[in-house]
């Protein structure tokens, strides 16, 4: 190995990925920043920070450059590392990456109540933006089985809606 090679520290670059997402954020470079942030959360994977502002991020519709139509407007190719390389994400993408976060959370989530609030986010993104209402069922039967009282009502709630649009043909 060469000896110009210096040994990084992951927390200082975990640090150094986020300090650099807030500055891009703050340019309103949003397909930068993500890409930043998903770079310190594969450093660090329980970097609140990180799943914090990703999930922020994720939920917000992609803008398209000016002028750029709907077909003009797709995504760069994604690396091994799951980082864009190029072009604007779609929504479609969003929503994924956005799904990995909320799994990755309630993974390593400790608190109960919190992860239940996290599987109500999950089965709701599951069964709008990516259309898959079994598995938004799925997950809301878990967090019933999880909750504790005082969410008991807003699983059930969901749960309901849920049904209820598994029945209606029109969605």
């Amino acid at each position: 190995p060469s000896m110009a090679c210096k040994h990084i520290d992951r927390r200082e670059a975990d640090v150094a990925f986020q300090r650099r997402a807030r500055a891009l954020e703050r340019d309103l470079r949003v397909e930068a920043a993500i890409e930043a942030y998903r770079g310190a959360l594969a450093l660090d994977p329980e970097c609140v920070g990180a799943l914090e502002a990703l999930k922020r991020l994720l939920a917000r519709p992609p803008e398209r450059p000016q002028g750029a139509s709907a077909a003009s407007s797709s995504a760069g190719s994604i690396s091994s590392a799951g980082q864009v390389t190029g072009g604007t994400t779609t929504a479609e993408q969003r929503a994924h990456w956005l799904l990995d976060v909320l799994i990755h959370e309630i993974d390593i989530e400790a608190d109960p109540t919190r992860r239940v609030r996290l599987r109500l986010r999950l089965a709701d993104l599951l069964g709008g933006a990516l259309g898959r209402l079994d598995e938004a069922i799925t997950t809301l039967r878990t967090a019933q089985s999880e909750a504790p009282p005082e969410l008991e009502v807003d699983v059930l709630a969901a749960l309901a809606d849920a049904f209820e649009r598994a029945d209606d043909p029109a969605s």
